[in-house]
C-alpha cells in the first residue's frame, strides 16, 4: 500500500517480557507496565544509552532483574 510504512519489530524472547513505557524518571531509568500487569522501573543498558530514543507510550522488552524482578528490570 502507498504511504505506510513497514516497521519490523524483534518478539520476545524466553525471559523477556512486552511493554509500555509509563513514564520517564531520568538517567536512563523509566516505570514501564509490563504484560504481566506489573510496574517495574526499568533502565537502558549502557550499549543503547546514546543510540536509543524512548518516550511516554513506546513498546519496548524488558528483561526483569534475577534479584527484584517483580520491581525493577533492564
Amino acid at each position: 500500500m502507498e504511504g505506510e510504512e513497514e516497521i519490523r519489530v524483534r518478539m520476545p524472547r524466553k525471559g523477556e517480557l512486552l511493554g509500555v513505557i509509563d513514564s520517564i524518571v531520568g538517567g536512563s531509568r523509566m516505570r514501564v507496565r509490563c504484560q504481566d500487569g506489573k510496574l517495574r522501573m526499568c533502565r537502558i543498558p549502557g550499549r543503547f544509552r546514546k543510540s536509543l530514543w524512548v518516550r511516554d507510550g513506546d513498546a519496548v522488552l524488558v528483561q526483569p532483574w534475577e534479584i527484584q524482578g517483580d520491581t525493577n528490570g533492564d
